[in-house]
């Protein structure tokens, strides 16, 4: 079950648009994992590649992490209701 009723279809037009839905970045001597919570719980592809990416972040422990997370502005197209 998919509670957010997050598609597949929604997470690619989303890539397309504004790049990767899940990040890492270094500032001030701190790391920082942006996730995506939203294909969290969902059971899609995306969901395994961001736990994947996570995994392999998690290797690194050199410096300080944040793990932070994220909903998207819109699931389908802006200014249509999400369900």
């Amino acid at each position: 079950d998919n509670p957010a009723r997050v598609r597949a279809e929604s997470v690619a037009n989303y890539r397309n648009v504004f790049g990767d839905d899940y990040y890492a970045f270094v500032h001030r001597g701190t790391r920082f994992l942006c996730l995506d919570s939203m294909i969290l719980g969902s059971g899609l592809p995306a969901e395994s590649e961001q736990w994947q990416w996570l995994a392999e972040q998690a290797l690194d422990t050199d410096i300080p992490t944040m793990v932070l997370m994220h909903s998207l502005a819109c699931i389908n197209e802006p200014g249509k209701p999400q369900n």
